[in-house]
């Protein structure tokens, strides 16, 4: 009886310094599809009193790029994080090329967000952060254990049910729909976003990458507030954040 008194008070002591990671993790079986472009709501459960983001994407994705800008500018009405961001441009080769992006910082930290970037493949998507060479057969497996090895347990659960088996309807070429990284080969952007009232996914675009084609990363930064599709993109982030 003791040793189980002392058990209990030690996992409540654990929730309440560490509510995210003895929370449940996992994707709430009530979530039939993701949609992709779309923030879909994936668990109700509480996640701690800060909200956390994850940004997982790789360095010459068109869309991590277009949807960087939208992040940047809902992150940046909460503080300065013009220093935690590098101008970029996506892979010349794949679709929509030379799409002007950010490159985030790791980790930034603002009041009641703490924002955190995965990087899982290089700028041409044949070698993985860490220096695996890829191909068709080891891309998402590459990808997701590397995910094993940083996101906390329970969002890693998340991440891999979202990429590996819920299926995500509206993404081209996926008929019927499936997961998103079996049907593109790899691990796809997307953004996973947890706080007290919930968890949150988007997965794929905001918008179309094509609307940023020809423009140039480093003057955006100083003008994407003035980008129609860039700022209503940001409300929806800034909606999900005020939702978390």
């Amino acid at each position: 009886m003791v040793i189980g008194s002392v058990i209990i008070v030690v996992l409540f002591i654990l929730a309440l310094f560490h509510p995210s990671a003895v929370a449940g993790g996992g994707i709430s079986s009530t979530t039939k599809y993701l949609i992709w472009g779309n923030f879909t709501q994936v668990s109700t459960r509480s996640f701690g009193n800060e909200t956390q983001i994850y940004y997982i994407s790789w360095y010459g994705c068109p869309i991590g790029a277009a949807d960087s800008w939208a992040f940047y500018i809902a992150l940046e009405q909460l503080g300065n994080v013009s220093a935690y961001v590098t101008p970029h441009y996506s892979d010349p080769y794949d679709s929509a090329p030379n799409t002007p992006g950010l490159l985030f910082a790791s980790t930034i930290q603002l009041p009641g967000v703490h924002f955190q970037s995965y990087y899982l493949y290089n700028e041409f998507l044949n070698v993985s952060s860490n220096g695996i060479v890829l191909n068709k057969a080891n891309t998402v497996s590459v990808g997701l254990n590397e995910l094993k090895l940083s996101l906390p347990a329970n969002i890693y659960e998340m991440e891999y049910e979202a990429m590996q088996t819920i299926p995500t309807e509206g993404l081209s070429g996926a008929q019927p729909p499936v997961a998103s990284a079996v049907t593109l080969n790899h691990v796809n952007t997307n953004v996973i976003v947890t706080g007290p009232f919930g968890a949150w996914i988007l997965n794929g675009p905001l918008y179309s990458p094509a609307v940023l084609q020809g423009l140039n990363s480093t003057a955006l930064l100083s003008s994407a507030t003035h980008n129609t599709a860039i700022l209503h993109a940001s409300e929806t982030v800034v909606s999900v954040l005020n939702s978390s």
